[in-house]
């Protein structure tokens, strides 16, 4: 991997205390924008038996201000080619705004946790992510709770085991630093890599690590409650869920704990905002950051990711 010999030393201390709410303002503008495309778009459409969402970091909050398409799912009960074909123009139409591709999800024959259909791609946490834009309410919480089919059903314990394995990369990249040849990150050299397609920074290794645990733990309280209480008041933010665990008597972690996890989560999206915006600016592939701050930040996550029952 070329590295740039122009890497700026980024000293943590201050910068990013109050980032989380500059994030909160700016992906909910981002929220409000694509409502009133959306709304304005669809006025003459019965949208009774759909509902349009998105997921990820968009339905997390967490997108950077470095602006990526935002995502859309279309959920329905039954084929509504009108509003496909609507959608599917809007997307052409916004192609810097919108993601190109449609995730479309029938729930009288589809499963959810299946990315596009697809077994081998095994995401719950596209659904507990999910934050609904417009449509049918009732709908979009239909959505929500299959999980509790999903996961209790005939094949939910091979998809539990199918979304657990996908923790295996992160944890192995948060470990080695490495994910195949691709060096995501240096430790003892204090450096943060970042390349735009396979390398990026803390994202695949430390903030995975957090959000997969996190999400296979809401799945197995789901599977054990045969309830998806858990995510109906879950807020969007992975830190503020942390917190929201902890005064809710839900998590088995201590506030020491609690408060360690949600540090580490925040200096590590930080990091990995600012990987991508000197990418972006001057097309520079490393950071330097305090090596004492790297090696605590990845000592911290590994250990959450160690940890076993983190809800009752």
């Amino acid at each position: 991997m070329v590295i740039s010999d122009t890497a700026e030393t980024v000293v943590l201390k201050n910068n990013f205390i109050g980032y989380a709410s500059i994030l909160n303002k700016y992906n909910t503008s981002t929220y409000k924008a694509a409502k009133e495309i959306l709304n304005e778009r669809l006025s003459e459409i019965d949208l009774n038996n759909s509902s349009i969402a998105t997921t990820g970091s968009d339905g997390r909050f967490e997108k950077s201000t470095f602006f990526s398409p935002i995502e859309l799912i279309l959920i329905q009960e039954r084929e509504n080619q009108e509003l496909q074909n609507v959608l599917e123009d809007l997307i052409v139409e916004y192609s810097d705004f919108f993601y190109h591709k449609l995730e479309i999800k029938n729930l009288n024959k589809d499963d959810m946790v299946y990315y596009s259909g697809d077994r081998k791609k095994t995401y719950p946490t596209r659904i507990i992510d999910a934050l609904q834009i417009t449509g049918s309410k009732d709908l979009f919480l239909s959505y929500k709770s299959s999980l509790i089919n999903e996961l209790s059903g005939r094949d939910g314990k091979h998809k539990m085991k199918s979304f657990s394995d996908k923790r295996r990369e992160p944890k192995r990249i948060l470990n080695s630093e490495y994910s195949y040849e691709e060096r995501h990150f240096d430790k003892d050299g204090g450096r943060l890599f970042f390349d735009n397609i396979r390398v990026k920074s803390t994202k695949y290794g430390h903030l995975r690590s957090v959000q997969y645990k996190i999400g296979l733990e809401i799945c197995k309280k789901i599977r054990r409650d045969e309830s998806t209480s858990v995510i109906r008041e879950l807020p969007k933010l992975t830190t503020e869920r942390l917190n929201y665990f902890f005064y809710s008597k839900m998590s088995t972690l201590s506030m020491w704990e609690t408060e360690d996890i949600i540090h580490a989560y925040d200096i590590a999206l930080y990091w990995y905002h600012l990987s991508e915006k000197m990418f972006r600016i001057k097309n520079q592939k490393s950071i330097n950051v305090e090596k004492k701050s790297i090696k605590k930040i990845t000592h911290i996550i590994s250990n959450f990711n160690k940890k076993g029952r983190i809800l009752r």
